[in-house]
């Protein structure tokens, strides 16, 4: 498996993600990002939590 690491930048400054996750493929990780961002479009930038 292979480790991917989301930063986000939405504001000052970026949030970096230092630990990773783990996805079979480069697809899986590109729909559990997604499905991050859209999970946390409409909270206040101080409640936002990735996973």
């Amino acid at each position: 498996m292979a480790r991917y690491y989301f930063d986000v930048q939405n504001g000052k400054p970026p949030l970096r993600d230092d630990e990773g996750a783990e996805f079979n493929s480069l697809e899986a990780a590109v729909q559990a990002a997604a499905r991050s961002v859209a999970g946390n479009r409409h909270k206040p930038a101080g409640k936002r939590r990735f996973q």
